[in-house]
């Protein structure tokens, strides 16, 4: 089976990034002091069967499954004209994510120790996505560069 049979749509890429502007915005937002204060004004006088921490929950595992899913439709879309130039350049930007990952792991063990080292695993759950995104797009833009010179 080719690699390109397991690349979603070129489509999905404008999905992924909108998925992961909206629950990013959306995320910050209730996070921040205002969304707790309008939450809990909202509350007030009502009968909720959860609390804010529930409620917190809930949308802490909505952005963490939603980021996952925009970023994975992000990194493994096709391109408009893929070919083996590009998947060559996939292969080498998720080479480069996957020692950066665990180059910041490996730091981050170092550095960081309980509660806090548990954050830093939450967050290199993304950056292998993230990093393999950044790598093959700067790639490719570079690649694109250099074609029109």
């Amino acid at each position: 089976m080719r690699q390109q049979d397991w690349l979603f749509p070129h489509v999905f890429r404008k999905v992924g990034w909108l998925i992961v502007a909206v629950l990013s915005i959306f995320f910050l937002v209730l996070r921040s002091n205002a969304g707790q204060e309008y939450f809990d004004s909202y509350r007030n006088g009502r009968d909720y069967p959860l609390s804010w921490a529930d409620y917190t929950d809930i949308i802490v595992n909505v952005f963490i499954i939603g980021f996952a899913i925009g970023l994975i439709l992000i990194a493994f879309s096709r391109e408009k004209h893929e070919d083996e130039m590009i998947q060559k350049l996939r292969l080498q930007a998720l080479q480069w994510s996957v020692y950066a990952n665990y180059i910041v792991l490996i730091l981050c063990s170092l550095l960081f120790y309980w509660t806090d080292f548990f954050n830093v695993l939450v967050l290199n759950m993304y950056t292998v996505l993230l990093a393999f995104i950044i790598v093959f797009r700067w790639t490719l833009h570079q690649m694109n560069k250099e074609s029109l010179s």
